[in-house]
C-alpha cells in the first residue's frame, strides 16, 4: 500500500501514470478500520462516499509545473504523434523529434556544443549564396509523423521566416554536433532517416575530444562518406572551408 505521504507527493505524477481519478459527484469505494469484537477481526463492509476530486484532463497540454517538464496524454494515440501534436505543444527548451509517430526527447545541449554550432552557422552564413539559406535548430518536417532538429541546417532561400518550420524538401545539409549522450542517434538513427527522406549532404561533428567533421554525401539511397578530419573543405552546395580546430580556439 502507498504511503500517505508518498501519495500526497507523487499525485501529479500518480495521475499522468494510472490515469485521472474520477470526476466530481461520482463515488469510490473507502475502506474503513478493522474492529475488533469479541476476540474476533472482521473487516467492515466498505462505504460509498462521494469523491470531490476534480479529473485531470487530457486537454491540459502538455507542459507541466515550473521545470517546464514534458506531459503527454495517455494512452499514446493510435498510430502514434503527428506534427500537428508538435505544433500543439508549447515552446520548450527541450528538443522534441518525431520519428514514425513517437516522441524522442533529448536533454539541453552543453555549452561547447552550443559554442560550435553559432561559430559555424556564422561562417556559413558569410559564405552563403544567395540562393541558400543558413538556420540553427529549427524543425524540419519530414513527413506528417517524422522530424527532425538539426543543430545547423542549410535550406535554400526563399522560405517565409513567418514560417516556425522547414519543410522536408527544403533541407540540403543537416548538421549534428554529437554529445556525448546523442552518439547512436547522430552515427546511426539520424543518418537513415536524412538518407530515407533523401537530404542531400549529412555534416557529423564529434567535439568531445579533438574536434572531427565527418562529411557524408547522398548516393545511391543512402550516404557516403566522402571526408574526415577537423577541417571541413567542399564544394557543394557551395564552396567553404572551415578549421575545426581553430573555430574552437577561441572557446574557453
Amino acid at each position: 500500500m502507498l504511503d500517505a505521504e508518498f501519495a500526497l507527493a507523487h499525485t501529479p505524477y500518480l495521475r499522468r501514470r494510472f490515469g485521472p481519478r474520477p470526476m466530481r459527484g461520482t463515488s469510490t469505494l473507502k475502506p474503513t478500520n478493522h474492529r475488533a469484537s469479541k476476540g474476533r477481526t472482521r473487516m467492515r463492509t466498505p462505504t460509498l462516499e462521494p469523491c470531490n476530486d476534480q479529473a485531470v484532463s487530457t486537454e491540459e497540454k502538455y507542459l507541466e509545473g515550473p521545470e517546464s517538464v514534458l506531459r503527454v496524454p495517455l494512452p499514446m494515440p493510435q498510430g502514434g504523434y503527428t506534427v500537428a501534436d508538435l505544433l500543439a505543444m508549447p515552446e520548450t527548451h527541450t528538443r522534441i523529434e518525431l520519428t514514425d509517430g513517437a516522441l524522442t526527447v533529448s536533454p539541453s545541449a552543453s555549452s561547447a556544443h552550443q559554442y560550435v554550432a553559432m561559430m559555424l552557422g556564422a561562417r556559413l552564413e558569410d559564405a552563403r549564396p544567395e540562393t541558400y539559406a543558413v538556420n540553427q535548430d529549427v524543425d524540419v518536417h519530414l513527413s506528417e509523423r517524422t522530424t527532425r532538429r538539426p543543430d545547423v541546417l542549410i535550406v535554400r532561400s526563399g522560405i517565409s521566416r513567418a514560417w516556425p518550420y522547414y519543410a522536408g524538401e527544403d533541407l540540403v545539409v543537416a548538421v549534428e554536433i554529437e554529445s556525448p549522450t546523442s552518439g547512436r542517434m547522430d552515427r546511426i538513427v539520424k543518418p537513415l532517416v536524412y538518407a530515407d527522406y533523401k537530404i542531400p549532404y549529412y555534416w557529423r561533428i564529434e567535439i568531445n575530444t579533438e574536434p572531427v567533421a565527418i562529411v557524408h554525401h547522398l548516393k545511391y539511397g543512402g550516404y557516403v562518406e566522402v571526408s574526415r578530419g577537423p577541417r571541413i573543405e567542399v564544394s557543394e552546395p557551395f564552396p567553404f572551408s572551415v578549421d575545426l580546430t581553430e573555430l574552437m580556439g577561441r572557446y574557453a
